[in-house]
């Protein structure tokens, strides 16, 4: 859809067929699954899924044209995307042959013989570095922005795995080869702003922008670290040579320490002091041993880190973010709750639940729930909106209000008390109740940690993480404070706590028959947290 044509809900005429409009519709909206680069479009067009008009069914065909030409132009992506990886493969099996040859002959570094600086091993590096120099393919996933990264870290450390290649080479081969390899870095880096520019790669969450720029530092780290270690070669060649001769020289004109030595015994001193002399003379292991060459192997290493955090960070960021949830949820601890909950004085309030409140107080609160609910109702003609279940929340709360208020009226006697006091009161009961049912907490949480269900097992252990961090202060406290001795199936029920405090304190028994008469029949109460 093109963006300087703007739809309005009065452009064209009507749309024929309306059914047809909603199925495409429905059908884009599932595509935006797979395809987020349609979402806008998607957001645009459903807007006029009521009255959608000839111009917005144009539009809908045109991003379904669209998409059917991205699949058609994406189709080849995995014969590349196979292609690449198996070059790729090649290289990293080339490299650790040289590794294992390094390890088998007992050598202080990885000798370059299967994989080396020479034209080969540059063309295998073209071909593998086809992903992160691509301008035209589309890959906004995740995998996708994860495998141009994965192809920028694979090139640093090919650098720096073919550092010490560059010292037995003469001087016109070093010419050639590393200015080889600064076009193909170049390239690639100017290929990799240019998508970082026009945000082929995404800076959206759980994207590598950010690792991608620290990789592309890395690398042009890389690459002058080779141009000044091959400026350095022809030197280093030249004073080995010198100090060769002159060892040589040393050696030929030295005479056997022990004369009663056998002629096989001094020819293996000689051969055994020419070995020495020859491997630590040799060009390639100077270069391996050299400063820069220890820096370029850290290089690698912080690359191959860099690399294994950006794949960890999407995969695992809500198991990894389960303790970022509780100390995040620290900071949004329930204030309000707080202030509620330490106006408790223990947990006598379960045991006044249900003792005589005040009347007046009572009748006015039910008087004003019933006036502003028969208000709305009489606004509202008979229809959907008169059912219960279609009111609004406020009116929904009246009606309860009013009716606990009635029952309450029914079930106890007159209580002379002032509005403060009846709201004091009733703080309080409501506190040691909340306190009651906050109990539950950690067994609650336990249980969220624990979903055999794999389908919600992340989401039910994230929302443990996050209820944890929210309530840590709340259960701190409830650590202070003692409970009554409740099994963990008596707990649930507040009878069973009214029962327990009585029989714990005598005191709290002394409410009038007519309370515990009502009690009794009224419906079983649950203290739970869900």
């Amino acid at each position: 859809m093109d963006p300087e044509h703007k739809l309005t809900p009065d452009t064209g005429s009507l749309c024929f067929d309306l059914g047809q409009y909603r199925r495409l519709a429905v059908r884009l909206l599932y595509l935006t699954v797979t395809l987020p680069v349609i979402s806008y479009a998607v957001h645009v067009l459903s807007q006029f899924i009521r009255a959608p008009r000839q111009p917005h069914l144009d539009a809908v065909f045109s991003v379904l044209y669209e998409e059917d030409n991205q699949k058609t132009f994406s189709a080849p992506m995995l014969w590349i995307g196979i292609y690449v990886a198996v070059i790729s493969l090649v290289c990293s099996l080339a490299m650790a042959a040289d590794a294992y040859q390094g390890f088998r002959q007992r050598k202080l570094w990885f000798p370059c013989k299967f994989f080396s600086l020479n034209a080969a091993s540059l063309t295998l590096l073209a071909v593998a570095m086809k992903l992160p120099v691509d301008l035209s393919s589309s890959m906004e996933g995740n995998v996708d922005q994860l495998a141009k990264l994965s192809s920028t870290a694979f090139m640093c450390i090919i650098i720096g795995n073919l550092m010490p290649s560059i010292g037995p080479m003469d001087n016109r081969d070093i010419l050639l080869n590393v200015i080889a390899v600064s076009i193909l870095v170049i390239t690639i880096l100017v290929n990799v702003c240019i998508q970082l520019k026009t945000h082929v790669i995404s800076t959206k969450a759980y994207y590598v922008a950010k690792e991608h720029v620290i990789a592309m530092f890395f690398m042009l780290l890389l690459l002058v670290i080779l141009s000044f270690s091959a400026l350095a070669v022809p030197i280093s060649k030249r004073i080995l040579e010198v100090k060769y001769r002159d060892m040589h020289k040393r050696v030929s004109t030295e005479e056997p320490k022990e004369s009663n030595k056998s002629s096989v015994e001094i020819l293996k001193d000689v051969v055994r002091k020419y070995w020495l002399m020859a491997e630590t003379g040799s060009p390639q292991f100077v270069m391996a041993c050299s400063a820069t060459s220890s820096t370029s192997g850290v290089i690698c290493l912080m690359v191959a880190v860099l690399l294994v955090e950006a794949e960890w960070e999407p995969s695992h960021q809500h198991s990894d973010g389960s303790l970022l949830s509780i100390q995040r949820a620290k900071r949004q601890q329930p204030e309000k709750l707080m202030e509620l909950l330490e106006k408790s004085s223990g947990f006598k309030g379960i045991v006044e639940f249900e003792r005589k409140t005040c009347r007046e107080n009572l009748q006015r609160l039910a008087d004003m729930a019933r006036d502003y609910v028969m208000e709305f109702l009489s606004n509202v003609n008979r229809g959907p909106e008169h059912e219960p279940l279609n009111w609004p929340v406020k009116i929904i709360a009246a009606n309860s209000m009013y009716r606990i208020s009635q029952t309450l009226l029914l079930q106890h006697q007159d209580n002379h008390q002032s509005n403060e006091e009846l709201f004091e009161q009733l703080s309080v009961m409501i506190a040691d109740i909340l306190w009651a049912c906050l109990t539950n907490l950690p067994g609650v949480i336990t249980r969220k940690c624990f979903c055999n269900a794999i389908e919600k097992r992340e989401e039910s252990v994230k929302l443990a993480a996050r209820l944890l961090g929210e309530t840590e202060a709340i259960l701190n406290t409830l650590q202070q404070r003692e409970l009554p001795p409740l099994d963990p199936n008596q707990v649930a029920y507040i009878d069973e706590w009214r029962t327990s405090i009585k029989l714990a304190t005598p005191s709290a028994s002394t409410s009038p028959p007519d309370n515990d008469k009502a009690s009794s029949g009224s419906v079983e109460l649950h203290i739970a947290v869900e």
